[in-house]
């Protein structure tokens, strides 16, 4: 079918193809907001492919979202034609057949787990913000007035800064008299760690708050858990009328709606810290996460915005405190959202001006979507 249609059109009418590929949903969500410019364009085609789970069902990563079925292709396929532009958070690569390739990484954080040399097979690297940028360096990994560095943050995040409502608090029903509390913690092999997790879900739902839970796909891992943490959850959902659980992909809708975020070592930490809203963190184990992330950094881990205590009353203590004076650590919030993201609210506009340039063609004029 697709051998087909790449085939059956000759050069010179040809589209600009753009190749995504990613290996999980979470990875088209930072990509959408690029995607959702792209796809307005008549010159451009934009396929999308990857791996899921290991396996090539790159189906089993878009049927979430609003995307054009025919251009969901198999890696085999990818393969076997040439795309002007490839494009990928992740660093594996689809073929050799493209004009430039794009790194976009997963994500930002100290435990740096996109500071990795497999960076250096990508002619582009879109850096999130000038901390990733300087560990880059410090590592060694690339040297200063690296061509290869393209300034652009975390598309994601732009949505963060968009004021318009939704009708999310009402959609979920939340309490006007509650504040709102996201709870986000990253997924960790430890089970020290992870009986952490259901401790501070315990100590959350005792307070009176609008609990939203969003749960790293690592916890629904009947391979990776011991825990059946599905069936934990929905026996706290039972007893907990206020409590939320986020399956949606997309974070990002859920953090605008929230007044306090608790988490951990997860990146959304960082990106949280643009809201400028508070932010209260578990303790964690910084030598059993350095035996899964070398290169975390333990002076960004201390030196970070947000209020850190151990899980139990001191944790509940932090999150009252914590909302009953929001703008204590404002300033010290917003110096970390700058030094984690470059061009943050616009971030989208610098990464679709660099693909075409990238085309040689000049962007059209086009409509943000509302989110």
């Amino acid at each position: 079918m697709f051998q087909n249609y790449f085939r059956g059109i000759k050069k010179k009418d040809r589209k600009k193809r753009i190749l995504f590929a990613g290996i999980s949903p979470t990875n088209f969500v930072q990509f959408a907001p690029i995607y959702e410019v792209l796809k307005q364009d008549s010159r451009i085609e934009v396929f999308l492919s990857g791996m899921s789970h290991g396996k090539d069902r790159p189906q089993d990563i878009y049927r979430y979202f609003d995307v054009d079925k025919k251009f969901i292709i198999k890696e085999k396929v990818a393969k076997r034609f040439y795309f002007d532009i490839y494009v990928s958070p992740d660093f594996h690569l689809v073929g050799k057949r493209h004009g430039v390739s794009v790194q976009m990484f997963h994500g930002n954080s100290f435990r740096n787990f996109s500071i990795n040399e497999e960076a250096k097979n990508f002619d582009h690297l879109f850096l999130m913000g000038s901390y990733m940028k300087r560990k880059f360096l410090e590592l060694g990994i690339f040297k200063e007035g690296e061509s290869r560095f393209e300034e652009i943050g975390m598309p994601q995040t732009d949505a963060l800064l968009n004021n318009t409502d939704t009708g999310l608090r009402e959609k979920l029903n939340l309490n006007k008299k509650f504040a709102t509390v996201l709870y986000a913690p990253v997924w960790a092999h430890m089970e020290s760690f992870l009986e952490d997790v259901r401790r501070t879900l315990q100590e959350l739902t005792s307070l009176e708050v609008n609990l939203l839970v969003k749960m790293h796909h690592g916890f629904y891992s009947k391979e990776l858990n011991k825990i059946k943490w599905q069936e934990y959850l929905d026996e706290l959902l039972k007893k907990n009328i206020n409590m939320h659980l986020i399956k949606d992909f997309d974070i990002v809708p859920y953090m605008r709606i929230s007044d306090l975020l608790v988490s951990d070592a997860s990146g959304v930490v960082h990106q949280f810290s643009i809201l400028d809203r508070p932010i209260v963190c578990i303790k964690i184990d910084i030598d059993e996460f350095r035996k899964g992330y070398p290169n975390l950094d333990q002076a960004a881990y201390a030196n970070r915005a947000v209020v850190e205590v151990s899980t139990g009353e001191s944790l509940k203590e932090a999150v009252l405190k914590e909302l009953a004076d929001p703008g204590r650590l404002s300033r010290q919030r917003l110096a970390m959202a700058k030094e984690y993201f470059y061009n943050i609210g616009f971030s989208t506009k610098y990464a679709i001006s660099r693909l075409y340039r990238f085309l040689n063609k000049e962007p059209l004029q086009y409509r943000e979507k509302e989110i």
